[in-house]
C-alpha cells in the first residue's frame, strides 16, 4: 500500500499517518510512504516507484496531483483514496 503526502505542518498529520498504518498492519498490508514536498516531479518519481512496486492501493493525502499520474494507476486498477 502507497501513500502520498505533502510536507505538511498539519499537528495532526503524524497522528493520520499512524492510525492508517496501524489499520493497514492489522489487515496484512504495510506502507510505502513518499512526501512529495508539493513538487511535481517528486510526485511523479514517486508515482512511478509505487506502480514499479506494484502497490495494491494508494492514499493520496495531499493536493494538486496531476490527472495524468492518477490516469496511470487507475489503468492498472490501482485502488486510490483520497483524504
Amino acid at each position: 500500500m502507497g501513500s502520498l503526502s505533502p510536507k505538511s505542518r498539519n499537528p495532526f498529520f503524524p497522528e493520520i499517518v499512524q492510525v492508517f498504518e496501524t489499520i493497514a498492519v492489522q489487515h496484512g498490508y504495510e506502507i510505502l510512504l513518499t512526501s512529495t514536498g508539493n513538487d511535481p516531479k517528486r510526485m511523479e518519481s514517486s508515482v512511478r516507484r509505487m506502480i514499479e512496486r506494484r502497490v495494491e492501493g494508494v492514499a493520496v493525502m495531499t493536493f494538486g496531483m496531476e490527472e495524468v499520474l492518477l490516469e496511470d494507476l487507475k489503468l492498472r486498477k490501482v485502488p486510490l483514496w483520497f483524504l
